[in-house]
C-alpha cells in the first residue's frame, strides 16, 4: 500500500505521529530537497516529541526500511453481528455501530466485528449491558 501523507500515520514500530508538513524547502540532504516531510513523533515515556524529516513516501532515510517511516493507520470497518440474521450493514467507527445497535433494540445482537478494509480480521467487540 502506498503511503499517503493526508490519512492518519504512525511510525512502522507503532509510535504515534502526525505530520507537520509535507513541503518542506531546501536542497540538502536533510534540509528539504529529498526529505520535505516533517512529524512529531511521540515516543513513550518522553514529555515532548521528536522532530523528523522524512522523503515524500514517509522514509526516515532514502534506502530500505526502519522503524522510525512513516506507514498510514490501517483504516477499518465495523458490522453489527446478530443471532438471528446474520451481519448487519457496514459503519466506520465502533461507536456509530454500537449506537446503531442499540438504537434499533435489535434482538440478538451478539457484538460487533471489527474488521481491515481488506477484510482481514481484528477483533470481535461482545455486546454488553453497559451498551
Amino acid at each position: 500500500m502506498a503511503f499517503d501523507p493526508t490519512k492518519p500515520v504512525r511510525t512502522r514500530d507503532g509510535r504515534p505521529a502526525r505530520i507537520i508538513c509535507t513541503d518542506r524547502e531546501g536542497n540538502g540532504s536533510r534540509t528539504g530537497g529529498n526529505f520535505p516531510v516533517i512529524a512529531l513523533v511521540k515516543d513513550e515515556g518522553s514529555l515532548c516529541e521528536t522532530i523528523l524529516s522524512l522523503t515524500k513516501e514517509g522514509r526516515l532515510y532514502e534506502e530500505g526500511e526502519h522503524g522510525g517511516d512513516l506507514v498510514n493507520i490501517p483504516e477499518h470497518m465495523f458490522t453489527n453481528l446478530y443471532r438471528c440474521c446474520g451481519a448487519g450493514p457496514v459503519h466506520k467507527t465502533l461507536e456509530h455501530a454500537i449506537v446503531v445497535a442499540v438504537k434499533e433494540i435489535r434482538v440478538g445482537w451478539v457484538g460487533v466485528l471489527e474488521q481491515a478494509m481488506d477484510g482481514e480480521f481484528v477483533a470481535f467487540h461482545p455486546a454488553t449491558k453497559e451498551w
